[in-house]
């Protein structure tokens, strides 16, 4: 009786084993390559890929940005002059 006792412990800790080692590799299999497993994340991915924030693209989008407000302005500035203008000639 005294060897069954033993035998069987260690029997239940090889099985306890087994099931983790496969667990962890499952874990693994499902974290390395699995694009479907959470779509948020892979939703996200991509967006955050696209915004790069070195320097040059820095510049660029800054000098895109003034480039449509100051062509707001002078847009604007010419309005105003034909709108002076045009009180001036009443």
């Amino acid at each position: 009786m005294a060897e069954q006792a033993s035998s069987r412990p260690r029997q239940f800790s090889e099985s306890s084993e087994a099931s983790t080692s496969t667990n962890n590799s499952n874990a693994v299999e499902s974290q390395s390559f699995n694009p479907f497993a959470n779509p948020a994340q892979t939703t996200w991915q991509p967006k955050i890929r696209r915004m790069s924030w070195c320097p040059e693209d820095l510049k660029r989008e800054r000098q895109r940005s003034l480039h449509e407000i100051s062509a707001q302005n002078v847009q604007g500035f010419s309005e105003n002059q034909e709108k002076s203008r045009r009180q001036s000639e009443f």
